[in-house]
């Protein structure tokens, strides 16, 4: 849930700041300074795919990492 938090508030940092945000500072405050922040753009948007690493139990059932993705719209 934190990673998709991290996510989403990273768009709307992109939105506010008009993309002079630092997104990776942000990601790291709420996410904790393992997880990764990937920032892809094209045509107007922004997408963020923020990964977060999760400790695995004993029986190894978990992913060794989770993805929170969003988008934000920035307008010219």
């Amino acid at each position: 849930m934190v990673c998709q938090d991290a996510a989403n508030a990273a768009a709307r940092d992109l939105i506010v700041t008009q993309g002079k945000g630092d997104s990776r500072e942000l990601v790291s405050r709420m996410a904790g300074p393992h997880a990764q922040v990937r920032l892809s753009s094209s045509a107007g948007q922004t997408a963020v795919r923020v990964s977060c690493p999760v400790v695995s139990g004993p029986m190894g059932v978990l992913p060794a990492q989770v993805h929170g993705d969003a988008v934000a719209i920035l307008e010219e």
